[in-house]
């Protein structure tokens, strides 16, 4: 995963190339490749990270009282909160 950025990772030697593959001889044995996903994105604003910019822009993430986006502490380290009781935050994930 790239920077622990959610939807992305880092491919720079092309070890996902062969990931489809993989997959494939997983559920020929009858196997399941689940990935996971934490319902957090990091936050790094400012930045590059298109997801995070996105969900800014959307105004999708948990805020704190004065208004600010609420960011906590998880394996990415800071990290954003989509609020899943609004509908566009359902839309965006």
């Amino acid at each position: 995963m790239k920077d622990y950025r959610d939807f992305e990772y880092n491919d720079v030697e092309g070890s996902y190339k062969d990931l489809p593959t993989f997959i494939d001889e997983l559920h020929a044995k009858d196997k399941r490749y689940v990935p996971i996903l934490d319902a957090a994105i990091a936050a790094r604003a400012g930045g590059d990270y298109e997801a995070y910019n996105d969900a800014i822009n959307k105004d999708i993430f948990v805020k704190t009282e004065s208004g600010e986006v609420y960011t906590g502490r998880v394996w990415p380290s800071d990290a954003a909160f989509p609020d899943f009781f609004k509908d566009s935050a359902s839309a965006y994930w």
